[in-house]
């Protein structure tokens, strides 16, 4: 317990006066024990006009003073001890948190498995358990030092003075709670600091085990579901083996299941969120984790690419081969021709060679251009064949369709217009010209 020194305001008045001139003498004697002692003329000057004290009465007021030295200074080295007493400890106090600080500091950062955090999980809680079993300790101290200040307050110094060997007991005391201020209040920050470090790391090991858990499931979830859409995957067939009946069969099918996997794209997102969000935190994942967590994003966009360019080919062939398709004209054309369809779904040629386009199949260009020429000569052989001709009297009138009967009986008609025809096409011999 703390023992409070009595203030030598409240002893005597005479005794006070006595050991203050005692103490502030010039150069006073000192005894064995290192106290003041009082010179006879000093005695004498302190007696009244009676005359010098007998030698009864002049050992009695020595025997006083000598009593009163002993007092003060047992308590000033009653106070003295009791300082050093807490000076040590809250040194220790302070050397011992200092060093939990540091160990504190070194378990992080933590790593990202499952195994290693939940490993680094049990020794926090193990340094937890030992910080809390010295909490008991540090707080007797600082409570000793709490009431050791409010039994001996000192003054904030606007100068700080060096101790010496001419200060006052006075200014000894509160440079000793001043010393005895500043250890306990260094200790009691530093105690605070470590027990928040410890509860903000243990809520960070959880949460950073909880998210890892969480990332491991969801990667194991989508494993197995990827490997289930890569079997699917396997058994697709050919494009060019297909009947052309079962395009629109094939087409349903890959929307469908491309509709079935598509919440993995959730699950990937959380996966990677997940990881961007330990990463923030300081924590990594482990080599395999992160090895594992490529993978999943591999295969995930191969599928993506995969089912969206089956569903094209799909289309596609359904679009050139099916029934509304036009496909099969495309061999009706030889190089350096091409058969092609236009967005408006218009058929239309190409000449490679020429580099030029037409609308027009060139079979059907070949045949125009050939009945044109035969046309052309049959017409010229007509108009030859028609200049050798005499006049020939029209069996029917041109303003009057109806036949007329002067002309019913009309009989040198030479030649007629099927002789003329069946003569240009040579199935009978020319015909004879009047």
């Amino acid at each position: 317990m703390i023992m409070e020194l009595p203030d030598p305001a409240t002893d005597s008045p005479g005794s006070t006066g006595r050991v203050r001139a005692a103490v502030t003498s010039p150069a006073p004697p000192q005894d064995g024990a290192g106290v003041p002692c009082l010179s006879l003329k000093l005695l004498n000057g302190s007696v009244g006009a009676s005359g010098p004290l007998e030698p009864p009465a002049m050992n009695l007021c020595w025997n006083e003073i000598k009593k009163k030295s002993h007092n003060l200074r047992a308590r000033l080295e009653a106070f003295s001890d009791h300082s050093g007493k807490l000076q040590l400890p809250l040194q220790e106090i302070i050397d011992w948190l200092s060093q939990k600080d540091e160990e504190l500091s070194a378990q992080l950062p933590l790593q990202g498995d499952v195994a290693l955090v939940q490993q680094e999980k049990e020794t926090h809680a193990a340094f937890m358990e030992e910080v809390k079993s010295r909490g008991p300790y540090i707080y007797s101290v600082l409570e000793s030092a709490q009431a050791f200040l409010s039994q001996h307050p000192f003054e904030e110094l606007e100068e700080p003075h060096s101790e010496s060997k001419d200060t006052s007991p006075k200014q000894r005391i509160q440079n000793l709670s001043r010393f005895v201020w500043k250890q306990a209040t260094v200790a009691s920050e530093l105690w605070e600091k470590l027990t928040a470090r410890c509860v903000d790391q243990h809520r960070h090991i959880e949460r950073t085990l909880e998210q890892l858990l969480e990332i491991q499931g969801a990667m194991e979830e989508l494993s197995t579901t990827l490997s289930q859409a890569e079997g699917v995957r396997a058994t697709w067939e050919p494009i060019g083996d297909l009947f052309i009946d079962s395009l629109p069969e094939h087409i349903q099918a890959i929307k469908l299941f491309k509709e079935e996997f598509s919440p993995m794209k959730d699950g990937v997102k959380l996966v990677n969120d997940l990881a961007h969000q330990l990463a923030i935190s300081d924590v990594h994942l482990s080599m395999e984790n992160s090895h594992a967590l490529e993978q999943i994003n591999v295969r995930w966009k191969q599928l993506q690419a995969s089912v969206s360019e089956r569903l094209k080919q799909l289309q596609d062939a359904h679009r050139d081969f099916g029934p509304g398709s036009q496909h099969f004209l495309s061999s009706s054309v030889q190089v350096p021709w091409e058969r092609a369809i236009s967005p408006n779904k218009v058929p239309y040629y190409i000449n490679h060679q020429a580099q030029t386009t037409c609308w027009d199949h060139p079979k059907m260009t070949e045949l125009y251009q050939t009945l044109a020429y035969r046309t052309a000569m049959k017409l010229r052989r007509v108009q030859k064949a028609l200049r050798c001709m005499s006049p020939v009297v029209l069996p029917y009138d041109v303003h009057h369709p109806s036949p007329v009967p002067h002309l019913s009986a009309v009989s040198h008609f030479h030649p007629t217009s099927a002789e003329v025809v069946d003569w240009l096409g040579g199935n009978s011999p020319k015909p004879a010209i009047c």
